[in-house]
């Protein structure tokens, strides 16, 4: 059968062919158009005129035209080909992924079947998995890190072996408290009371017991919010042993406001202990210490200060925080 009346066959079943949810088209060995069915012009907006010779490739992104021939007329020696690749469908804001297969029709020469099934849905979800997979291998590969980092600085200031016990505990139990709402972030940000009133909670303070909680709502980028816990931690495991928490009528007042705004937007957050005793006990060398004074303006360009008071602890944290982040 000869390509012209390959082309009429086609052309009389193409009523047929319109209830099929796939593009189907026809070329020769060349890569060139001679036949397409009523879908492709539904989608592509080109008519059957100016699609056939190599018209077509107007619906082909242009910088993927070269090798979209080229590919074609390499894999069609071997009489089945498939291939991913993009069409650009009218009304559409970008092209969207197809898969399309060549075979060759028998007792026809040179002529080529093609049938196109969208499958952008699929692309991108793989593409998200791909991104998301990367993203996990790089945030546990930065855990790991931070853990390494947290046990040598805890063995380094722990007096006792029990010390290091219980303190390496905390400290893990922290970083895991910050790993899980990172998770459950579905906006890349956490609410600042709700990390305020876990870290004091692990203590059982609560707000309007031994806790002041003060401050509008704001949210924290991820980053920032898990240097926070991090912090709060350090501040309430202190306080606890050696602050104002440790005694029956010690107090902690966290405050915060949000200054300035777009580019020099930043969060102002207070710790305020009263009710100590006893002279407070200054932060040994050791990781609480280095994360409030030099982590933290390293990692998210706080700054900060920490000063031992009669009634307690008084920690600042002034921390950037862009308009975007909120």
């Amino acid at each position: 059968m000869s390509a012209e009346t390959s082309t009429t066959v086609l052309s009389d079943v193409s009523p047929a062919l319109a209830a099929l949810p796939v593009l189907v088209w026809c070329t020769g060995g060349d890569g060139a158009l001679r036949w397409a069915g009523p879908q492709w012009t539904r989608y592509t907006g080109l008519s059957l005129e100016a699609s056939q010779g190599m018209g077509w490739l107007s619906a082909i992104p242009e910088a993927e035209r070269t090798a979209m021939v080229g590919s074609l007329r390499e894999a069609k020696a071997g009489g089945l080909f498939k291939v991913e690749h993009r069409l650009i469908g009218i009304g559409q804001r970008e092209p969207a992924w197809y898969r399309t297969e060549f075979a060759a029709m028998e007792n026809i020469a040179d002529c080529w079947i093609a049938t196109s099934v969208e499958i952008d849905d699929l692309v991108r979800k793989v593409a998200a998995q791909r991104s998301a997979l990367a993203e996990l291998r790089h945030r546990v590969r930065n855990v790991l890190a931070n853990l390494r980092s947290i046990a040598r600085r805890t063995g380094e200031s722990s007096l006792t072996p029990e010390d290091f016990v219980a303190d390496l505990d905390g400290r893990i139990g922290a970083v895991t408290r910050a790993q899980a709402a990172v998770l459950a972030s579905a906006d890349g940000g956490m609410d600042l009371f709700g990390i305020v009133a876990a870290e004091l909670g692990v203590y059982a303070i609560r707000e309007g017991g031994r806790a002041a909680i003060e401050g509008p709502q704001v949210r924290v980028p991820n980053r920032v919010g898990e240097s926070l816990i991090l912090a709060l931690h350090e501040l309430a495991t202190n306080s606890v042993k050696h602050g104002a928490l440790h005694y029956a009528g010690g107090l902690v007042n966290v405050a915060w406001h949000v200054q300035g705004s777009g580019a020099a937007r930043r969060l102002a957050l207070r710790w305020k202990e009263t009710g100590l005793t006893k002279p407070p006990v200054q932060l040994r060398e050791g990781f609480g210490n280095e994360l409030l004074r030099r982590s933290l303006p390293y990692e998210i360009g706080a700054v900060t200060s920490v000063c031992f008071e009669e009634d307690g602890v008084r920690a600042t944290l002034d921390v950037p925080l862009p308009e975007a982040a909120a």
